[in-house]
């Protein structure tokens, strides 16, 4: 694990920007749909792995870098725009890169844990990340790339602070 994080990031497969985006006021994230009477459920329960204080924006691009053999500096510029936020951008959901779902879903469990063991000493862990768990964490987020695929979903990271 990473450490105490107060950012909570559960990364989940959705068909649609808009599907995706529904999932923004359900308490918990998307692994936890709204069963109460007068909430409006979106499509149920999504395929989830939780990854606290992983986010997609500067971690995942390093992540990124180390398993398409592109440098950081080399990577395409993309938007990290989201698709939904609430309370001044204190809940988000971020598209995840496509370019990265693709190699997660490529690689098999060898090449995901020698990326955790380098992912582990970037800075932006800063010394605080357990290549053990990073590594099962990738092995969950790669099956989530392959089924989101398989299905022509695209997967996206529920953040809240």
């Amino acid at each position: 694990m990473i450490g105490t994080m107060a950012l909570i990031c559960e990364y989940f497969a959705a068909p649609t920007d808009a599907v995706a985006a529904q999932t923004i006021d359900w308490t918990g994230g998307p692994s936890r749909p709204p069963t109460a009477a007068g909430e409006t459920a979106a499509p149920g329960r999504l395929a989830t792995v939780e990854m606290p204080g992983v986010e997609p924006v500067v971690m995942l691009r390093s992540l990124e870098a180390i398993l398409t053999d592109i440098p950081l500096v080399d990577l395409p510029k993309r938007s990290t725009a989201p698709v939904a936020m609430r309370d001044a951008g204190e809940r988000l959901i971020l598209p995840v890169s496509p370019d990265l779902l693709a190699a997660l879903a490529g690689s098999d469990d060898a090449r995901l844990t020698r990326a955790a063991w380098v992912w582990a000493q970037t800075p932006e862990f800063a010394g605080r990340a357990d290549p053990i768990w990073l590594g099962e964490r990738l092995s969950l987020l790669a099956a989530l790339a392959r089924e989101a695929r398989r299905r022509d979903e695209h997967v996206y990271c529920w953040m809240s602070l």
